[in-house]
Formats: C-alpha cells, structure tokens, sequence
C-alpha cells in the first residue's frame, strides 16, 4: 500500500457543517493503481455523524468531475482518529485529485484536523444541505478557503508489473539450477 495526500495530522481542526468540501490531494500517484480508501482525521462534534467521501478529477486547479463516491460513510468517534471510506477505483500516476468530504445527516457534524500552508488555496467548499456529492463537470459556486491543508489522504495498491511474454517462435530462456547436484 502506498499514499497520496496529505497524512499528517494536523495541529488546528475545522468542520465541513451543511456543506460539500474538496480538499486538493498533496502530492499525486507514484504508480497506476487501484484507490482501496480516502482518510480524514476527524472527531465528533454533533450528533453520531457518518462521514462521506469521495475522488474527483482536477480542471485548472479546481474539483471538477465525480470520479467516485461512498455514500454510505463511515462513523467518526468522539476522540480524534483516521476515519476510512473503502474505495476500489483505478487511479492514475501523476494525475492530480482531490477529495470530496461530507456529513450524511442533518444534525450532525466532525471537526477535522488540519495545518496552515502559508496562504495557497488547496479547499473549497459549497452549500450541501446535506445532500449526496454533485457529479461536477464543473463544480459552480465553490468558496475558497486559504491556509488550510486538511488532514486526508488516499491509500492504494499499485498495479501489477507485466508478465514477461516471448515472441511467437522463440523459447523461453534456460532456467540454470543454482545446485546443480538438485534435480527435480
């Protein structure tokens, strides 16, 4: 398993409220693979809230399209810790993400941690009214919010290298034994 994003916890904390919130992913894929979880290091802050996430496609800068979502959520806990929202999503290297996160029910909030970044703009957010996370393609109406690097990240497993194929007609090299006095 490897990450892209941000996974430090930080020092300040913040809450997403009745609102969509994108988070830029710090740093980009190593390797093509597949998106297995989306992390934010989140606690309580009213009601038993279901924190939702998701992975959306960069345009200028921006959020732009769904990529996928998890609807569903994951419960935060009273004291801060990872939350996690199980993914299984191709994800490509080199190509810059952000992450969508959100609270399911009315009533409910996190506080999620965070770090100042000295004044870049890498979240934004728009008035969700709870609602499930918009398809985008482009997103309208986004509020920036500069100085803060939420604590979220991505996990995934990089794509199994090739097998090695032999053009048709020629044979597959010699294996050598290493102990010769070995026979099989």
């Amino acid at each position: 398993m490897t990450d892209f994003g941000y996974s430090t916890i930080g020092a300040s904390s913040d809450n997403p409220g009745q609102q969509w919130v994108w988070c830029k992913a710090t740093g980009t894929p190593s390797g093509d693979g597949t998106l297995t979880a989306i992390q934010a290091y989140c606690a309580i802050r009213s009601g038993a809230p279901l924190v939702c996430m998701a992975l959306y496609s960069d345009s200028g800068g921006l959020p732009d399209t769904k990529i996928v979502s998890n609807e569903t959520g994951a419960l935060a806990g009273a004291g801060f810790g990872w939350v996690s929202n199980s993914f299984s999503q191709h994800i490509t290297a080199g190509v810059q993400y952000w992450f969508g996160i959100r609270v399911h029910d009315s009533g409910t909030d996190v506080d999620v941690k965070f770090d100042t970044n000295g004044s870049l703009t890498e979240v934004y957010y728009k008035a969700s009214a709870y609602a499930v996370f918009p398809a985008g393609g482009p997103i309208g109406g986004l509020t920036s919010l500069a100085n803060e690097r939420w604590s979220i990240y991505g996990t995934y497993t990089l794509d199994s290298p090739g097998v090695a194929t032999y053009p048709t007609g020629f044979a597959e090299p010699k294996r050598r034994l290493l102990n010769p006095t070995l026979r099989m």
